[in-house]
């Protein structure tokens, strides 16, 4: 009963701070001073060349991040830079692309996604070098201020994201 509990939090949660934000859309886009598509759009551009310096141009120095890995929320941008380093590492041919049209009220964004490519997993403990193909579905809510992103949260099936990348 409680893990259904957690995984319906998971779900409503994204909900509802989109929704939270949504009803307001039409009063904040007139008075918008940076949308956050563009920030966003650079983020998964630096994600895809596997380039982590030009990804950390886009993060504040305090930023807010939430992953359904971790199931919680981690401040910095360390935390999210060694995200991205750790999963081009492993996953050298990873691309990330955005699935349909983001939904977004000014500064705050919300899109799904996908992410693919093939694990690279090295030869360790008497297991030999491996590979695998990985294919991930999520959705991501953003917050953008003054041109950084402030907060991320990535909605994800983590269990299909730990098979996946077992070896």
């Amino acid at each position: 009963m409680q893990s259904s509990r957690a995984g319906l939090a998971r779900v409503i949660r994204p909900a509802l701070w989109l929704a939270a934000f949504l009803p307001v859309a039409p009063a904040l886009a007139t008075s918008c001073d940076a949308p956050a598509w563009p920030v966003v759009q650079q983020y998964i551009a630096a994600w895809n060349e596997h380039d982590v310096l030009a990804a950390g141009t886009t993060l504040d120095a305090q930023v807010s991040y939430f992953s359904t890995s971790a199931a919680t929320t981690r401040q910095g941008s360390q935390v999210v830079l060694d995200v991205v380093k750790g999963l081009t590492g492993l996953i050298p041919d990873l691309r990330w692309r955005v699935l349909g049209t983001p939904v977004q009220a000014c500064e705050q964004l919300a899109f799904e996604w996908e992410f693919s490519g093939t694990a690279q997993f090295p030869a360790q403990d008497g297991k030999p070098a491996a590979s695998r193909p990985v294919s991930l579905r999520g959705a991501s809510f953003v917050r953008v201020e003054h041109g950084r992103i402030v907060q991320l949260a990535d909605y994800y099936n983590g269990l299909t994201m730990r098979e996946q990348l077992a070896h």
